[in-house]
């Protein structure tokens, strides 16, 4: 067999590039979407 055949997809699985693009901006910019603080509202607004 020249390749593996990845069959646990329960436990993770490929991200696709679209999420990546729209996860990208976020990944350095952290906030609590609970939170009242301005970071938090502009995570909010962002999940909403």
């Amino acid at each position: 067999m020249s390749s593996m055949l990845y069959l646990d997809y329960n436990a993770s699985a490929p991200l696709r590039p679209e999420a990546l693009a729209a996860m990208q901006p976020w990944l350095q910019a952290p906030g609590n979407p609970a939170s009242a603080h301005g970071a938090g509202r502009k995570v909010r607004q962002a999940l909403e």
